[in-house]
């Protein structure tokens, strides 16, 4: 195996949720090495990856012995934009950046800047203080455009770094005063998609200044790094899945959970047709690995039951 050229400086280590890392870094290149240590397995049933082992993307064509990189090693040069949001993230961010433009929002984070590539194209990069938001990040928005939600793509290129495309619009929060303007947004189909990412994710951070408004329309929910991944909420009498702390979103709890005649959160009848979640099912069935090479077996269970709970009260039009 080739070693990398040049001096390096000792390992830095730092801990977090329970896994240790390791960044070695060598002068004069741009990226920090990052390699995992002692991974703790949750419960003792998995062990988390080093995250830039997890790429289950569409950038999976240009892996080592993909029919566009059949010797292994980098690309020769970044794939070109094909339209897929994702795809361009990954040729920006191989490009370079530009210039950097400080956002005023994401005080959950510590860095939030729009910066412009050296191919023109431009994105939201983020840097937010734990491995466990930006997994919350990359995770959400790939199950949010698995149902067809309108969030940004996702691309990590660090334990904590990761840079997102850029959705159009302003924080409903400047837009909005009260819950009675905001309510044709929040009933719209666009709304609909928003709640069903929410109740499925467990999102508990769906505020006014984390869905975006472009032209009169939800252009996008961003900032997803507040999720409850508990397992599945199961019901004591019953053993039926209960709605999480995701039917607390507003688009949630006007589309899918309200509460019963015991205050408790319960299932309301929706709009979905059934075909549509037995897809979503498939899909998520299909991309379980995404989860459980970050150690999220547990948060995954809880998504897939919660589909399936969606799916009894699905009145849909092939019901």
């Amino acid at each position: 195996m080739t070693s990398r050229p040049g001096p390096r400086t000792p390992p830095r280590t730092w801990t977090s949720s329970g896994l240790a890392y390791t960044a070695t870094y060598t002068p004069g290149r741009k990226d920090a090495h990052f390699e995992q240590l002692h991974p703790r397995a949750r419960a003792g049933r998995f062990a988390r990856k080093p995250w830039h082992t997890l790429h289950h993307s569409e950038d999976d064509d240009q892996a080592a012995g993909s029919p566009s990189n059949p010797t292994g090693g980098a690309p020769a040069r970044p794939r070109p934009d094909t339209g897929d949001p994702a795809a361009a993230l990954a040729a920006g961010v191989a490009s370079g950046i530009a210039s950097r433009e400080p956002l005023t929002g994401g005080k959950m984070a510590e860095t939030v800047e729009r910066v412009t590539f050296n191919n023109g194209s431009i994105a939201v990069r983020k840097v937010v203080h734990e491995p466990v938001e930006a997994d919350m990040e990359v995770l959400t928005s790939w199950l949010g455009r698995t149902i067809g939600a309108r969030v940004p793509a996702v691309h990590q290129t660090g334990p904590t770094e990761i840079y997102m495309e850029l959705v159009p619009g302003v924080p409903a929060a400047q837009v909005f005063t009260s819950r009675a303007e905001a309510e044709p947004l929040i009933t719209s189909p666009e709304g609909l998609k928003i709640g069903l990412l929410d109740i499925l994710a467990n999102n508990r951070d769906r505020n006014y200044g984390n869905w975006l408004v472009h032209q009169g329309r939800l252009s996008g929910g961003i900032d997803h790094s507040v999720i409850d991944r508990s397992p599945p909420d199961k019901d004591r009498r019953t053993g039926q899945t209960r709605p999480g702390s995701g039917a607390k979103s507003m688009f949630a709890a006007y589309w899918f959970a309200g509460l019963n005649a015991s205050f408790v959160a319960d299932w309301k009848d929706h709009p979905l047709d059934p075909a549509d979640i037995d897809r979503w099912l498939h899909d998520l069935d299909a991309g379980q690995a995404r989860f459980t090479d970050r150690g999220y077996d547990d948060w995954f269970a809880g998504i897939r039951a919660r589909l399936y709970a969606l799916r009894d009260h699905a009145k849909g039009p092939s019901s």
